[in-house]
């Protein structure tokens, strides 16, 4: 009885061992294939193209493999790719979004360093505007405590001492008044030419045409603005003097000759006790008279107006500088 049909795989196998042992090939023949025994040829051709067919088709579903699996890693590739640029993109984004936020923290920073400095200045300014009230206040607590004893009840006597008449009323008024002008503190100054104090109007003799004048407060309150004016019937050429003493309009004129005006301002504040020297100014010899009818004028931001009339007399060389007052 004949074995049942062989399966390609079967077959296959078979062709494999036929190859390594000639000897099994006869009995196999004999059995299935007792015709193609006396046909060897035939039979290697076709175990050949068996061969030769299935390497082919393996080859083929090989290329096919080889193929899909190409065009899955090109696939694979691209989506790689794509996720690659998707990342480049976002991380340019945070990078402009970094270069963004680092750019607007800084102007924040500056904006408010700005602040701060203005700030800063703001309360300089109120604490300089404080200290000066404070020293405002403080001259004028000492004013008051510098008044009169019966100034308060001065004032107080107006209410409680009902006047009878207006004669009465105005005499307190006039009382109060002068108490409260005796307590008004202001500078007061004294004057001094060619180192001589000048009490009052008088005359100066000089022996070489120079003035030099010194002024000193002796008050108990600073001077601010301290100023000393110089006016003398002179031409402006008449008078050497340096850049501090500015010159004036024509104030007055007497006896056909004009009378200049000359002034010169303390830089800072002179406290009590303290001197304001001024640059010393000389007479020109184109002057030919033997004296010169002068005025100097003191005065400050809060004192009064002192004028000192002083004729100067040109004596010669020799003499000495010598006040006298009228």
């Amino acid at each position: 009885m004949l074995d049942k049909p062989r399966t390609f795989r079967q077959w296959l196998t078979l062709m494999w061992d036929l190859l390594w042992d000639w000897k099994q090939l006869k009995p196999h023949l004999t059995n299935e294939l007792h015709h193609v025994a006396k046909f060897p040829l035939v039979l290697i051709c076709a175990i050949l193209f068996s061969v030769l067919g299935c390497y082919f088709v393996t080859s083929h579903f090989d290329d096919k493999k080889l193929e899909s699996t190409r065009s899955t890693y090109q696939g694979t590739n691209s989506f790689l790719a794509g996720q690659l640029n998707i990342t480049t993109t976002e991380l340019k984004n945070l990078k402009s979004e970094y270069s963004q936020n680092i750019i607007e923290h800084a102007n924040a920073t500056a904006d408010l360093k700005m602040d701060y400095n203005e700030r800063l200045r703001n309360k300089d300014t109120e604490i300089l505007k404080l200290t000066s009230e404070r020293d405002n206040a403080l001259q004028r607590t000492a004013v008051i405590e510098s008044m009169p004893g019966n100034l308060f009840n001065i004032y107080t006597n107006i209410a409680a001492n009902a006047p009878t008449n207006l004669n009465q009323f105005a005499s307190i008024v006039n009382d109060f008044s002068n108490s409260v002008a005796q307590a008004t503190i202001m500078p007061e100054f004294s004057i001094f030419l060619n180192k001589l104090p000048i009490s009052g109007n008088g005359v100066l003799i000089l022996t070489n045409r120079s003035v030099f004048v010194e002024i000193q407060n002796i008050g108990d309150l600073t001077a601010e603005n301290a100023t000393i004016t110089f006016s003398a019937p002179l031409s402006k050429t008449n008078l050497i003097k340096s850049h501090d003493w500015d010159e004036n309009a024509v104030s007055a004129r007497d006896n056909s000759s004009t009378f200049n005006t000359w002034t010169t301002v303390s830089a800072k504040n002179i406290a009590s006790k303290d001197f304001f020297t001024a640059e010393t100014f000389m007479i020109s010899t184109n002057v030919t008279e033997p004296f010169l009818a002068t005025k100097f004028t003191v005065y400050s931001s809060k004192s009064k107006r002192k004028d000192y009339s002083i004729a100067l007399i040109f004596a010669p060389p020799g003499i000495p500088s010598i006040f006298q007052k009228q």
